[in-house]
């Protein structure tokens, strides 16, 4: 009984750990086939949105998949076509508004996760690791504080003082 509440515990954490970020590749990777779909049966002129860049804001796009994605202005674009004009790039996109939802959702959902494992790692470690014992000792009546870490550098960071026997 024992092994198995261990083992839906580990798959439990381990589906918070890794589930939702696959379940977000999967998410992810439909829309780019939606989209990939949708540029191969044609887009209207009407549904493009031209970007053009120069040397003075090429610094506020971020490319996801060089020429194809990009992000700019906190909004996913799929390229469909590029034209060169004077020195300029003008690219001819889709606006991917559920892709840049999705993005927003996981990193909302990331910072959530972050907070929540956080905050059960700080009670474990109270609650089993607390960061001082006190111990009274038999020789005298005092009593010690004795920090945790500190005794564990201590003991496993310590520097050796004699050299190791010649044989």
């Amino acid at each position: 009984m024992k092994k198995v509440i261990s083992l839906i515990l580990l798959s439990s954490i381990l589906f918070i750990n890794t589930g939702y970020y696959l379940y977000f590749t999967y998410l992810r990777i439909s829309i780019h086939s939606y989209i990939a779909q949708k540029i191969d049966n044609g887009v209207e002129s009407k549904d493009l949105k031209l970007i053009v860049i120069s040397a003075e804001n090429k610094h506020n796009i971020i490319w996801i998949k060089k020429d194809k994605e990009l992000k700019y202005n906190n909004l996913m674009y799929d390229v469909v076509r590029v034209k060169f004009k004077k020195g300029e790039k003008y690219y001819y996109c889709i606006a991917d508004s559920q892709e840049t939802q999705l993005v927003i959702n996981f990193t909302k959902t990331n910072k959530n996760l972050n907070k929540i494992f956080n905050n059960l790692k700080k009670l474990l470690n109270n609650k089993y690791f607390p960061k001082s014992y006190i111990v009274k000792t038999f020789l005298s009546d005092s009593i010690k504080y004795f920090n945790v870490n500190q005794v564990i550098k201590h003991f496993l960071f310590q520097d050796i003082l004699t050299p190791p026997p010649q044989l």
